[in-house]
């Protein structure tokens, strides 16, 4: 009997262990289910918030992603405003804080043409956080519709921080915007608070230059503001302005960096080389090619060491000059090299306009090891504002090459001819 009593106290006992487990696991499937719809939604909300709305339809950040991708993927049609309006409200019941569904109401309310509205929703999108560049966009816009170029430079710099993604797409309207002076007096002021985007303004300034005069006039107002050391694209923008045939701003910009002045830059081939083309442009082919190196051992005097293959000629060093209508001479030292073969040697002066009109050309008399002096007197006519300097060298056929060296070349205004 006792074993009777024993048995029917022991099923209440095993049934209620069973409740318990069974509790248990469905408790745990359903954390499970929880946190593995969750972990979808997060997987999904960006790319597919539709489907992450699937597995968590209270997801706010989902239901905000699905508002934006409303409008964008869907047009402006009414339903679709008023989807993204519905999704966007959603989303702000349950996080207030989330930019994209601030955001898209204010383009919902931008569709509807309520302005007011809409600048109220997009600031506050902005206070809630200024790494949303769609937000910032819509703050440039409405700066640059109302010509307040201080307010939309100060977006332009909130983008360009928080989006390094944004310089594709609004540094070339930045240069563009830079050539008009009230502007460029605005983003000369923030340019010189160093931001982290002005070296990428300044190789977007070289890949869009604009007209010479406004180039030169915008980076001589920076330079005052804060020197710029970016030798790389200050030559690049010069070489452009060369090749544009706007000299005298190309000088200017030449000038910033501190570079030589005077009628002929380097003409003792002292070993720097700061800015062609208005500084020496040298060949260094291996059968054509000349070198700023020092003449002995003692590395005392620095001269244009030539060398040419046999057979090969051309020019090996050129330097645009700026010389002011008149008369001139060229003054230089050349020689030959103890152990080698003398090369041939010619001057060559040219107007830098489409035809080159040639101002002189001139051999270098024969070449000894010692140096021997030499003068080419030319004239610049008018309208001929900047011209070309070029050294040639040649080796003749069926020799082992042939070296020289060139030093202490000046131009100075002069009269007379070439002899």
């Amino acid at each position: 009997m006792a074993a009777g009593v024993r048995r029917a106290r022991s099923r209440p006992v095993r049934a209620g262990l069973l409740l318990r487990i069974l509790l248990i696991l469905l408790g745990a499937f359903a954390v499970g289910w929880v946190v593995a719809a969750a972990g979808m939604a997060a997987l999904s909300r960006n790319a597919r918030p539709d489907l992450a709305l699937r597995f968590m339809p209270s997801d706010a950040r989902a239901q905000a992603k699905a508002a934006e991708q409303v409008l964008s993927r869907r047009g402006g049609r009414r339903g679709n405003v008023d989807e993204a309006e519905r999704l966007a409200r959603r989303a702000l019941q349950r996080d207030p804080t989330i930019v994209v569904a601030w955001r898209t109401l204010g383009l919902v309310a931008t569709m509807r043409r309520q302005d007011q509205r809409a600048a109220q929703l997009f600031h506050i999108s902005e206070r809630m956080s200024r790494r949303d560049l769609p937000t910032q966009l819509w703050l440039i816009e409405e700066k640059v519709q109302q010509n307040d170029i201080v307010g939309a430079l100060r977006h332009y710099d909130a983008a360009l921080r928080t989006s390094p993604s944004s310089a594709e797409l609004l540094m070339p309207i930045l240069v563009s915007a830079s050539e008009g002076s009230a502007v460029a007096a605005s983003l000369v002021q923030l340019l010189a608070s160093g931001p982290p985007w002005l070296r990428a303004f300044l190789v977007a300034l070289s890949e869009h230059v604009p007209p010479g005069e406004k180039v030169a006039a915008l980076l001589e107002a920076m330079h005052r503001a804060r020197p710029i050391t970016d030798r790389d694209i200050v030559g690049s923008i010069v070489f452009q302005l060369v090749d544009r045939r706007e000299f005298g701003p190309a000088w200017r910009v030449y000038r910033l960096l501190g570079n030589r002045a005077g009628l002929l830059r380097n003409g003792e081939f002292d070993g720097t080389a700061p800015l062609a083309p208005f500084d020496w442009q040298m060949e260094a082919r291996s059968e054509l090619e000349a070198q700023q190196r020092p003449l002995d051992d003692s590395g005392a005097d620095w001269a244009l060491l030539i060398h040419a293959d046999g057979g090969n000629s051309g020019p090996v060093a050129r330097q645009l000059l700026l010389l002011p209508a008149g008369a001139y001479a060229l003054e230089a030292v050349a020689g030959a090299i103890e152990g080698t073969a003398p090369a041939a040697l010619r001057w060559e002066i040219a107007c830098a306009n489409p035809e080159a009109t040639s101002l002189a050309g001139f051999e270098i008399p024969p070449l000894n090891a010692g140096g021997r002096p030499h003068r080419v007197d030319f004239r610049v006519p008018s309208g001929c504002p900047a011209q070309w300097l070029r050294l040639g060298a040649r080796a003749e056929d069926g020799s082992g090459g042939a070296d020289a060296w060139v030093d202490s070349a000046t131009i100075r205004a002069a009269s007379g001819s070439s002899r």
